[in-house]
């Protein structure tokens, strides 16, 4: 029984590690959370997504300042996520199932939309392409 492949992607040796979605956002994912800062654009099935990457903590971190500061209504919460995450150990990169983010959202064609920053969570797997840099109307910066 033949087994079909496609030619134009090159095959990974037995021993590199298998990622879901696009292995390269996750690599880009690691160097955030190893302390590089990079501005994004993520384009999903009819949204866009513009913004600084964030790693996991200061997500949390960040959530927890939106919540009013230690201890203070949702910040609960936030705080003991935060108290139980793990920065990655030197090595390759975890597959990392969420892209956080700081920034904006954009419908496609539509104005309007919120001027503030937000904090976002998307799953990783529903990226559809990406490219580096902010994006604001008129202008990629």
């Amino acid at each position: 029984m033949a087994i079909e492949t496609n030619d134009t992607e090159p095959t990974p040796p037995a021993e590199t590690p298998i990622y879901t979605g696009d292995a390269l956002l996750n690599l880009l994912i690691h160097f955030v959370h190893r302390g590089v800062k990079s501005n994004v654009t993520l384009y999903t099935s009819g949204l866009v997504f513009s913004g600084s990457l964030l790693s996991f903590r200061e997500y949390l971190e960040k959530n927890i300042e939106r919540s009013g500061g230690p201890g203070k209504g949702l910040a609960a919460l936030f705080e003991e996520l935060l108290s139980e995450t793990k920065d990655p150990n030197e090595g390759d990169a975890p597959d990392y199932s969420f892209v956080h983010l700081e920034g904006r959202n954009f419908v496609p064609g539509e104005a309007g939309m919120p001027e503030n920053s937000s904090l976002m969570r998307i799953r990783r797997e529903d990226v559809v392409g990406w490219s580096l840099g902010s994006f604001s109307v008129g202008q990629a910066g």
